[in-house]
């Protein structure tokens, strides 16, 4: 698989995990997002970069895209599929 199309897929995965996010039901009442993720480790990364601001947006391709350039080094889309 090329670099650029293997990069839209792992955006769009991420864009998936991300989608699985909850608050918790039961009380105590969670105040801070829980995932069923199937790609990615959704609450670490958020913890690791930004320190869970990002988590509270919500949910694009566009910014899917931009995490997975920050998990390679990069400080955007461009700038990793250039």
């Amino acid at each position: 698989m090329q670099p650029i199309p293997f990069f839209k897929l792992q955006a769009k995965n991420f864009l998936h995990d991300w989608k699985t996010r909850y608050h918790d039901e039961e009380p105590p009442y969670d105040v801070i997002w829980q995932y069923r993720p199937s790609f990615f480790e959704i609450g670490d990364f958020f913890n690791e970069f930004g320190d869970g601001m990002y988590e509270y947006e919500e949910p694009s391709l566009m910014r899917s895209q931009h995490f997975i350039a920050l998990m390679c080094g990069r400080d955007s889309w461009s700038d990793l599929i250039n």
